[in-house]
């Protein structure tokens, strides 16, 4: 089940044992240092993963969300305009 970020963090041991950890975290996403990931594929579909930096509330700290796929026609920034969500 997913646990709050910095639970996560205060048990880590190992760099190892966050990977593919679920966790809950608040904050604001930087949209101007958002990033695609190109060259993937989604059933088949061409197209890129949506990556955007999350300002962790009540740090300095960031973390890369995943915000998930995007046909290959939606990756140029001004196509990923809508799927901005606060």
């Amino acid at each position: 089940p997913p646990v709050p970020l910095a639970a996560a963090l205060a048990e880590m041991g190992d760099e190892g044992t966050l990977f593919h950890r679920r966790v809950i975290v608040e904050g604001t996403y930087d949209f101007d240092h958002e990033m695609v990931l190109r060259n993937r594929k989604y059933e088949g579909m061409p197209g890129v993963f949506l990556l955007t930096p999350l300002e962790v509330a009540g740090s300095e700290e960031r973390v890369i969300v995943n915000r998930g796929f995007l046909p290959l026609e939606k990756a140029d920034r001004a196509e990923r305009t809508p799927y901005r969500s606060e």
